[in-house]
């Protein structure tokens, strides 16, 4: 897959072509109310709530939807709005057909064979979730699709394809298969994601300089402590690595490091009771 991979590399422009006759626009209903949007910017837009119709019905008011603007359009005018929330992708094909593809991609089936939910239509998740797909892989995936166009902080990231793969329909959801590898990957991303957030709130230096490598090398050996003690969710082990900085030797104390390893009370009360110990609110923990 490495050597595909190659020819598959993610391009950069500033701006959305301005010939966007063929362009429908993917937002996530569970982050604003699209349908609002798109009639309030739009007299004529075709919209599609991509849960009709599925097995995700009783949801159907936090639906992803698909968009087909107008000649007349405002929509585009709207971007600072729905940029975040949604993609934009190119294709020649009706609503119909592309609705149809974009239901059966709604979930994906794990290397258990259990089947996920796949939030494509995120910005962020689309371009790591093309990134690591071979070219054949990417056509099938992208089906009608010809085009796929997220925003980031550094402009619009596009795949285009020079073929289209098979359209697939709903009642095919969960065809598409995802490889260990990639899940992997993703949870090593996620893990540098998150320790570059921690540094940040912890008032590191910059990575680019020794000590700031040095500092995230110490927060990353820190949040795998947090995690062997069982404070996995994100904001727990945040609390834990505050604690940690600030009172390295006193966190290390026989008394402390037994509370924090007591499985016997939850995460957020160890984490409590450190807390005011650690700042002489109770001394008789």
């Amino acid at each position: 897959m490495s050597e595909q991979l190659k020819d598959i590399k993610p391009q950069l422009v500033d701006t959305l072509p301005p010939q966007r006759e063929s362009f429908y626009l993917l937002l996530d209903g569970a982050l604003m109310d699209v349908p609002l949007l798109a009639y309030s910017h739009d007299d004529q837009p075709v919209v599609e709530q991509l849960y009709r119709n599925t097995r995700h019905e009783s949801a159907l008011s936090v639906s992803p939807c698909l968009i087909k603007p107008s000649a007349d359009t405002r929509l585009w005018q709207q971007q600072m709005q729905w940029q975040s929330k949604g993609v934009v992708l190119r294709s020649t094909e009706p609503v119909a057909l592309l609705s149809q593809h974009l239901k059966s991609l709604l979930s994906v089936r794990l290397p258990s064979q259990q089947l996920a939910y796949c939030r494509y239509y995120s910005p962020t998740w689309l371009v790591r979730l093309l990134k690591t797909l071979s070219l054949p892989e990417r056509r099938a995936w992208s089906g009608p699709v010809e085009a796929w166009y997220a925003n980031s902080p550094e402009g619009w990231v596009y795949f285009q394809d020079d073929a289209q793969g098979v359209a697939r329909t709903a009642e095919e959801e969960g065809w598409f298969a995802l490889k260990q590898t990639q899940l992997e990957q993703w949870q090593a991303e996620e893990h540098q994601r998150f320790i570059d957030k921690a540094a940040e709130h912890l008032g590191c230096e910059s990575k680019a300089t020794a000590h700031g490598l040095e500092q995230r090398t110490r927060v990353a050996t820190l949040t795998d402590a947090a995690r062997d003690l069982g404070f996995v969710l994100e904001y727990q082990c945040l609390h834990y690595l505050e604690l940690a900085w600030r009172f390295p030797q006193e966190l290390l104390s026989p008394q402390l490091a037994h509370l924090l390893a007591d499985r016997d009370q939850d995460a957020e009360q160890r984490l409590q009771l450190a807390e005011q110990q650690l700042f002489g609110l109770n001394r008789d923990v």
